[in-house]
């Protein structure tokens, strides 16, 4: 038997018969699956990469507060404008 680029190639009494596997197909369609999901993931990560950073600081003044004894913002308090897109 010899392999020539994915095909089989039985020698001798059968003389060139031609054998394909269907593996390697469905193995590419799983593989390109997940490729895509990992794209997808990664522009999702990207286009709510401000939004998800603005949470997270909005979640440690609360903490900070929290342990200072206030129940919410000082009063006149004003979240800074730092973690906008567009400047």
């Amino acid at each position: 038997m010899l392999r020539k680029s994915n095909h089989w190639i039985l020698l001798g009494t059968e003389s060139r018969k031609v054998l394909r596997s269907e593996a390697p197909c469905k193995n590419v369609l799983k593989i390109r699956q997940r490729k895509m999901n990992h794209h997808k993931h990664r522009k999702l990560v990207k286009r709510t990469r401000f939004l998800r950073q603005k949470i997270k600081f909005e979640r440690d003044l609360r903490r900070i507060w929290l342990k200072a004894g206030l129940k919410e913002a000082p009063a006149g308090w004003q979240t800074p404008k730092i973690y906008l897109k567009g400047k």
